[in-house]
């Protein structure tokens, strides 16, 4: 059902269960909606109210009325409430209302408003927003993109508890691939063929058992400090946190850049954040093009990454680090301050504009092994 939802209405519904889990809510309740429209458009409540009042004063009003109660971790799936499902139902009718094609994020705060009993409402109702003026506001500046088609009416049965996409951003390993120039391609075949298993259980029953033989360094992989230092933290040494259910962002390099320099990330926040580096090169994947003068970072932007307490840094290039630099700066940089990498990713285009996800790329739990292919994947 989320597919007529903008990219923008999608991150208001992620904010939302950050917001929930950071004031130990165990369900999704319309205050955290809220909390979560502001996060993502902070000039909504100026374009509807005549005294121009802020988004701040709207959000410290709504957190003075806040129970806080102990923080939950970010990875569970907080359900939405009831009230929060009536919220998404009425913001579908409203868009259905002005004709818009889409549901974006000022149907999910008119949602909000027709929800006029919770706390939510009566915050924005003490700071002069109306629901007639904001639909006539709306009504009065529908692009024609918004107004083909009508969207879908919802009912509250429709709207599910969790939501939510999931990203894939790897690529598919196969027989006599190659991933990086002079290692050998991986070797896929059978231990046990199903008709050789035949012999091992009852009649009409069987199964594969598969053989794999490929070194670390396949497909997209993520490289641990002991893949650089024979001292670093090994694939099982990682813990979870550093690896599963990391705020994610996503910087987009110029389509003719090699050497990417630190300027790229900007005044961005990235601590603690999993850094994705989008240079395109994923579309010379299975290409003699890939192995040559693809995209790096260069030594500054490591640095830059490292002093500002970025958690992971991936890339969807053929190496992080310039490949005629023996020294390997980036690799060096990062692994020595515990910052996993993952590289030849792809997809990156697909994630929302810089943030609004969460990253994942969790490898085996191996000893004394460095790096090792992941199913690296955004939740957006």
């Amino acid at each position: 059902m989320f597919e007529r939802y903008t990219e923008r209405a999608r991150r208001v519904i992620f904010f939302a269960r950050y917001e929930g889990s950071q004031f130990g809510s165990t369900t999704i309740e319309t205050e955290h909606f809220l909390l979560g429209i502001l996060r993502e458009d902070r000039n909504v409540i100026k374009r509807h109210t005549a005294d121009q009042v802020t988004e701040k004063a709207v959000a410290d009003d709504l957190v003075s009325r806040l129970t806080v109660r102990e923080k939950l971790s970010v990875s569970l799936d907080l359900p939405l409430s009831n009230a929060c499902k009536r919220v998404l139902a009425c913001a579908a009718e409203e868009a259905e209302r002005l004709n818009h094609r889409y549901i974006g994020v000022e149907h999910l705060l008119l949602g909000v408003l027709r929800e006029e009993k919770c706390v939510a409402a009566q915050v924005l109702f003490r700071h002069g927003l109306k629901l007639d003026l904001m639909r006539h506001n709306l009504a009065k500046n529908a692009s024609s993109t918004d107004a083909e088609k009508p969207t879908k009416r919802l009912s509250i049965t429709q709207v599910p508890a969790f939501v939510g996409a999931l990203i894939d951003l790897s690529h598919t390993i196969e027989n006599g691939m190659i991933t990086y120039k002079g290692l050998p391609a991986p070797l896929i075949c059978d231990f046990l063929s199903r008709e050789a298993s035949k012999a091992h259980y009852a009649e009409g029953t069987s199964f594969h058992i598969g053989k794999i033989e490929m070194v670390a360094n396949t497909g997209t992989y993520l490289d641990s400090p002991f893949h650089r230092y024979a001292t670093g933290k090994d694939l099982a040494d990682l813990p979870l946190n550093s690896l599963a259910n990391l705020p994610g962002i996503v910087f987009h390099a110029p389509a003719d850049a090699q050497a990417i320099p630190h300027d790229l990330f900007g005044s961005e926040d990235l601590a603690g954040k999993a850094v994705l580096i989008h240079t395109g090169w994923s579309k010379h994947w299975g290409t003699d093009q890939y192995f040559e003068d693809h995209p790096f970072l260069t030594r500054a932007a490591a640095e830059y990454l490292r002093t500002v307490g970025a958690a992971l840094v991936g890339i969807d290039s053929y190496n992080i680090d310039d490949t005629t630099d023996g020294t390997r700066p980036v690799h060096s940089i990062l692994l020595a301050a515990d910052i996993p990498i993952v590289e030849h990713m792809c997809n990156l285009d697909r994630l929302p504009r810089v943030s609004g996800f969460l990253f994942f790329a969790v490898p085996p739990k191996v000893k004394a092994f460095g790096t090792f292919p992941v199913r690296a994947f955004a939740w957006v």
